[in-house]
């Protein structure tokens, strides 16, 4: 049985969500896996999906947060637990997280490395260093191979076991955004001045949650409407009581489609409200699965349409969204591609 661990690290401020306890005295894996558990129970970002995914496919999969300071408080650095794991494969959604020295000995065990990389590149000297690259960008992949690093496309999914947790309730947020806004500076800049212009035209129906790079005193109307944080299920419980999402991608995207908002936002059943891409139709159809827009006045206006003049059927384009996602866009589904890949890297 091939054995894979799936190391990722939390924004810090989710850690406030999970109670920190002390080590229970029941031996140190017993006790990892416990607090794994309770990690387990936020659903944040990738979660257990790849994990759970690659058990029902027949392999030994586990999950480390490499940055939880109750953890590894407990054990050491993140590195020494994995290496006392003796896995096949490393999947690291954190390419920087791992040091070169920590690569190296990995390496040294005849530990295969691979890796997500789909933000701001993490520098052609880091990529250089792991087996594989995944990559939801289109424009990486090439860039990828240019250091010398096999590069393969896997598009970002929604992890469908979420619903589980999350009891239907009524959709009473009309407009939302849940995600990362820059205050002065940074890759969100275009974004974030696109939500300001909502938040303006429209106070009274639309909300946002998520967190600030910076400050947003140059944006007082997305100060008027901040509903705090929201983390992992708290995200997915907002998702489910609204019904348009808007999603907006980040300069580093360079006009493509990738980011977790598209799946998240329609497996949950709203709306999705996404910018017109190169890549968009590979996804969803527009128009019939999800409504595009090409500028901050294109959306202004479909969001009137749909709010005040009834010329957008919100519920069946959310509707038919959540159908394609859940038919064509989770987890399991998209692990199931790339599994081949690893099996033929560990021969």
């Amino acid at each position: 049985m091939p054995k894979i661990i799936f190391l990722d690290t939390y924004y810090p401020n989710v850690f406030k969500n999970v109670p920190d306890y002390k080590i229970p005295a029941i031996g140190q894996y017993d006790s990892r896996s416990l607090r794994q558990n309770e990690l387990n129970k936020l659903h944040f970002g990738t979660s257990y999906y790849y994990s759970r995914a690659f058990s029902q496919m027949g392999w030994d999969a586990e999950d480390i947060v490499g940055n939880d300071p109750t953890m590894y408080s407990w054990v050491g650095a993140a590195s020494n637990e994995i290496l006392s794991r003796d896995p096949d494969i490393v999947y690291c959604q954190d390419l920087g997280f791992l040091s070169d020295q920590e690569i190296y000995i990995m390496k040294s065990r005849g530990i295969k490395l691979v890796a997500q990389h789909s933000c701001p590149w993490a520098g052609d000297d880091r990529v250089r260093q792991y087996d594989i690259v995944f990559t939801s960008f289109p424009h990486y992949l090439e860039r990828i191979r240019q250091v010398g690093t096999r590069a393969e496309f896997l598009p970002i999914a929604f992890g469908h076991w979420v619903l589980d947790y999350v009891e239907p309730q009524p959709r009473d947020i009309d407009i939302c955004f849940i995600g990362g806004v820059n205050g002065t500076s940074g890759h969100w800049s275009k974004g974030t001045e696109l939500l300001e212009e909502v938040a303006k035209q429209l106070p009274e129906r639309f909300r946002w949650w998520g967190y600030s790079i910076g400050n947003l005193r140059s944006y007082p109307n997305l100060s008027k409407t901040y509903g705090g944080e929201a983390w992992g299920l708290e995200m997915y419980r907002i998702l489910a009581r609204s019904k348009m999402v808007i999603n907006r991608h980040g300069e580093v995207a360079q006009g493509y489609s990738n980011n977790m908002r598209l799946f998240e936002t329609t497996g949950m059943g709203a709306m999705l409200l996404t910018e017109k891409s190169k890549n968009l139709s590979e996804y969803f159809i527009d128009g019939k699965e999800c409504v595009s827009y090409e500028s901050t006045s294109d959306l202004i206006d479909t969001l009137n349409a749909a709010l005040y003049e009834g010329l957008v059927d919100m519920e069946d384009i959310a509707k038919a969204g959540q159908a394609r996602t859940l038919k064509d866009h989770t987890y399991e589904k998209r692990l199931a591609a790339i599994e081949p890949i690893l099996k033929e890297l560990i021969k």
